[in-house]
């Protein structure tokens, strides 16, 4: 288990511990009929299993950013992170890598556009800036 993610424990305990609830509800509810703290049982485990359904989601969201971010270090531009259905952290995360990854792209093409023109000794072809911001606009 220490070969682990965080949220990987994080699920495998939650998971342990809806099965633990689960278990205990159902013994109790055998032994002793329905009483109505038994009700608080069931309601700690609907919040475990919110807890399980946000953490896998999590989990998927941050392994989309991962797969994005290991294709541009070798060099791929084009993969982007689409159907954010997060709005909080995760949407902003997302957005603003793919808008990195949009201007690091423009930016790269129009270098490109410039280098192979000088290389025929075609110099009258200028970088554009348009839609660049930051350091990608320097002129």
């Amino acid at each position: 288990m220490t070969n682990l993610s965080s949220l990987s424990k994080v699920q495998y305990i939650n998971i342990a511990s809806l099965i633990t609830v689960t278990i205990i509800l159902i013994l109790e509810f055998v032994n002793n009929g329905f009483q109505w703290f038994i009700l608080l049982g069931v309601f700690n485990f609907i919040l475990g299993w919110g807890l399980f359904v946000n953490i896998r989601w999590a989990k998927k969201s941050i392994n989309k950013v991962a797969a994005v971010i290991e294709s541009a270090k070798r060099g791929e531009l084009e993969l982007r992170i689409t159907n954010i259905e997060d709005k909080a952290e995760m949407f902003e995360l997302s957005w603003n890598l793919n808008n990195l990854l949009d201007q690091l792209e423009i930016f790269m093409r129009e270098i490109k556009a410039g280098v192979e023109h000088a290389s025929t000794n075609l110099y009258y072809r200028r970088v554009l800036n348009k839609g660049l911001t930051g350091a990608f606009a320097y002129n």
